[in-house]
């Protein structure tokens, strides 16, 4: 079989990892997810499998099944990487996580001081900018 030419979108077969083909490649896959989405009616899709993550993820289908089932694949995975932190000085922290930002503290879990000062600074970064806005419980409310 001959190598396919790069930017020929299908470099995971060819295992060709250069920007041309991630490129290419990551086209042929929005432009997939996009055909299944204008097939969605009333937040169903016809051919999806149902009651699944990839019916939620690939068709882009919203019933509840594949919503229940979406849901529940992140519950695991979060449940995953809570289970993989580690004590570190006293505090909780996942050695995976990308330390000194919100996804670390969120998505992973992570206690560290970088990633517990990360969602602090957002946390008062919010609630200057909705004291700005005006909003009279801005000192009050608790923002997520």
């Amino acid at each position: 079989m001959a190598d396919k030419p790069h930017g020929a979108s299908m470099y995971k077969y060819q295992r060709c990892r250069c920007p041309e083909c991630r490129r290419s490649n990551a086209k042929v896959k929005r432009d997939f997810r996009a055909s299944q989405a204008r097939q969605v009616v009333d937040g169903v899709h016809p051919t999806a499998p149902h009651g699944t993550p990839n019916g939620y993820d690939v068709y882009c289908c919203r019933c509840g099944s594949c919503r229940t089932a979406k849901r529940e694949q992140l519950k695991q995975w979060r449940a995953v990487r809570l289970s993989e932190r580690v004590e570190i000085d006293g505090r909780l922290a996942h050695p995976r996580a990308p330390h000194g930002t919100r996804n670390g503290y969120q998505n992973f879990g992570c206690r560290c001081i970088a990633c517990t000062a990360s969602n602090a600074d957002r946390y008062h970064r919010r609630k200057a900018a909705r004291a700005a806005e005006g909003h009279a419980d801005a000192s009050t409310k608790s923002m997520p």
